[in-house]
């Protein structure tokens, strides 16, 4: 839909400007994570019908599960999001713990 980006070209001005003549509504910034592998998140796709403006969306794939979800462009592109969730719920889970205010109450002395 969006046509495929050619990531081989080492320059990012060559990229962004690319990305700008092959997409329509999507920010440079948004098109140069597609195709990307951030964390354990592949980046697909750019959703438009979940995005708002200002706030776009992209589909991606959780490398750790291989569940797809959505997530806000910021948060992959900050680095913010991880996963889908699944690496979260794991390392709850080995320590036993539901949040981390009970896990701190345990050495609070009162």
């Amino acid at each position: 839909m969006w046509g495929e980006l050619p990531f081989a070209l080492t320059s990012t001005t060559q990229r962004k400007e690319i990305a700008i003549k092959t997409t329509k509504n999507i920010s440079a910034s948004v098109a140069l994570l597609l195709g990307k592998k951030l964390n354990k998140i592949h980046v697909l796709k750019f959703n438009e019908k979940k995005s708002k403006p200002g706030k776009p969306v992209v589909d991606c794939k959780c490398l750790a599960c291989g569940k797809p979800f959505s997530v806000n462009a910021y948060h992959v592109n900050y680095q913010t999001a991880k996963s889908c969730g699944c690496v979260r719920v794991d390392n709850e889970k080995s320590t036993n713990t539901t949040n981390a205010k009970d896990a701190n109450r345990s050495s609070v002395k009162r």
